[in-house]
């Protein structure tokens, strides 16, 4: 008996308790525009935030590279983006850009890779980029497929 007087005082207690809620405050419309527009996120004005070379030449680290590769590869990628940034300055006094300046660029910078790489890490990392170009290109298929404009 004294066990079903302490399961119904308790139910009582947890059933008054759970119908407490906090009382809701009207907000003015204008208001709350306000407040919710100081919470948006404006992504055109976000840049995107490259890899730091450091980044970029760790992520070689799947292929068991030693040390002086690594620091070869960071090197590397610290001169890419000097030329990157030249080219993109460049760019913007001269909008037109080349196909043949940019693959030969990219060409020369496989190059480059395999020279530091040895045969077995640099096969490697023409499958892994193989497998990304074709992530991407299927992702970029997808996307025409599905927009307006491009259905046929």
């Amino acid at each position: 008996m004294k066990q079903f007087f302490a399961i119904a005082g308790l139910f009582a207690v947890l059933s008054v308790s759970a119908q407490q809620r906090p009382e809701r405050k009207l907000v003015d419309p204008k208001a709350k525009m306000e407040m919710q527009k100081d919470h948006r996120f404006d992504h055109k004005k976000v840049k995107k935030q490259r890899p730091s070379a450091e980044q970029r030449a760790k992520h070689f680290d799947q292929y068991g590279i030693s040390a002086a590769q690594k620091k070869k590869l960071h090197d590397l990628f610290e001169s890419r983006d000097r030329e990157m940034k030249k080219e993109f300055e460049r760019r913007g006094k001269e909008m037109a850009k080349s196909k043949k300046e940019h693959e030969k660029r990219r060409a020369d910078f496989d190059k480059k890779i395999e020279k530091i790489l040895d045969k077995r890490q640099y096969a490697q990392y023409k499958l892994d980029k193989q497998k990304r170009f074709d992530k991407k290109d299927s992702l970029k298929g997808k996307r025409a497929q599905s927009h307006p404009r491009f259905k046929g």
